[in-house]
């Protein structure tokens, strides 16, 4: 009798330590299964910190919570729908200067660019463009602005790509949008031009384009377009950088 009694209490705590075994076994795959799961979402997750280049951010306070009104900067510009013809090809050769400068609504030094140009005088409605991405023009991933007026913004036209892929536009952020300071336009007079000229000149103006809340360390392609009623014909492209600002010079 003491034998058998003594047999079943060896049984039951045999299986007291089976159950507990897997009980431990259970809750350690379990552990491992949500680690996995949160990895795994922290991998998916995008770095709304992320930019093309470098990770400076803009900190105007248009931009806070930017992934979550985004949709703002959503160009309203009907004139926008038409196409772009990508055929034409487009020269220019401007004066560019890029220099950092203190921005009071950013609270910070921000690049600027002063774009000048000398081209024939001309009533025809354009626009300027901006791409940041690999053949952001070609593949429809850039910014415009129109019309072209001081203090206006680079926004997304309503056809872009951009709006299908909202990954990028959170991935790049602000620096998709910076800001018109000005648009001059100067006529040029020529000195000691004969009177009796048997042909007519062509009246020419001197352009000065400046944008400022741009991205820093960044490659920026700029365009201008000219639109003739159906469709946006560029006439003007060229690449520029922007430089690193130092935090504290004012």
């Amino acid at each position: 009798m003491p034998y058998r009694f003594f047999l079943l209490i060896g049984l039951l705590f045999c299986l007291s330590l089976i159950l507990i075994s897997c009980h431990r076994k259970k809750d350690s795959t379990q552990v491992n299964k949500n680690k996995t799961e949160q990895e795994q979402k922290e991998k998916d997750k995008i770095n709304l910190g992320q930019e093309v280049a470098n990770r400076i951010m803009l900190q105007d306070s248009i931009f806070i919570h930017f992934e979550k009104n985004w949709q703002q900067f959503i160009a309203p510009a009907r004139e926008l729908l038409s196409p772009v013809n990508l055929e034409q090809k487009a020269a220019w050769e401007p004066l560019i200067f890029s220099d950092c400068r203190y921005y009071q609504d950013a609270h910070t030094n921000v690049p600027q660019v002063t774009i000048s140009w000398n081209e024939p005088a001309s009533q025809v409605p354009f626009r300027f463009d901006i791409a940041l991405h690999y053949q952001g023009f070609e593949k429809n991933y850039y910014t415009s602005v129109f019309p072209v007026e001081k203090l206006k913004r680079f926004n997304i036209p309503q056809n872009s790509q951009f709006l299908k892929d909202t990954t990028a536009v959170l991935l790049t952020g602000p620096p998709l949008f910076p800001k018109i300071i000005d648009m001059e336009q100067h006529n040029i007079q020529t000195e000691n031009e004969p009177k009796n000229l048997t042909y007519q000149r062509i009246p020419m103006v001197k352009q000065t384009l400046r944008i400022t809340e741009l991205g820093q360390g960044l490659s920026y392609r700029i365009r201008k377009c000219s639109f003739d009623g159906q469709q946006w014909k560029p006439t003007r492209e060229i690449t520029f950088t922007t430089p690193i600002c130092p935090v504290d010079m004012k």
